[in-house]
Formats: C-alpha cells, structure tokens, sequence
C-alpha cells in the first residue's frame, strides 16, 4: 500500500469505533508508542528482505515484530515480580 492508499484509508477509518473495541483497549494500554515504531520498525524491515529476497532481513524483521507485540508480556512480569531488595530481619 502506498502513502495514499494509507493516508485514505486513515481519513476514512471509524477509529474512534475500533478503538472503543475489546482489541482497540487492549492496544490502548498494552502497547506504547515504543512498541509500536518497534513493530514499524520490523515491518519496513520485512518489506526490506522481502524485495531484496533475502530470507535473513525477513526473519530478522519478524523477530524485531514480536520483540514488538510482546512488550506487553515482558512488562507487565516485570511489574508483578516482587521486589529483590527486601531486607528480612
């Protein structure tokens, strides 16, 4: 899709209704402005190896995808996980 495609489809989107979505809050709270030039990041290089048909740059993208997607899980255990620096008497 190319910047008009996208840009169309941008103005012409009901995001307001998706957002409002069970999918739409999850991404609301569970996936920063980090993760989510992450995932840009992984996609462009995906679309990189995939025009360059090298099987490497597409894995290497796909990874840096799922780094991406699972910022979620990586930061909510770490939120959970009890202190290490408790002083027992």
């Amino acid at each position: 899709m190319d910047t008009r495609g996208l840009a169309t489809v941008l103005a012409t989107a009901d995001l307001h209704r998706l957002a409002t979505t069970h999918a739409g809050r999850y991404v609301q709270q569970h996936m920063p402005p980090t993760a989510q030039a992450l995932r840009l990041a992984g996609d462009a290089l995906t679309v990189r190896g995939a025009r360059r048909h090298r099987p490497a740059l597409i894995a290497a993208g796909l990874a840096v995808v799922v780094l991406g997607w699972s910022h979620s899980l990586l930061h909510d255990r770490a939120a959970s996980a009890p202190p290490t620096n408790l002083e027992y008497r």
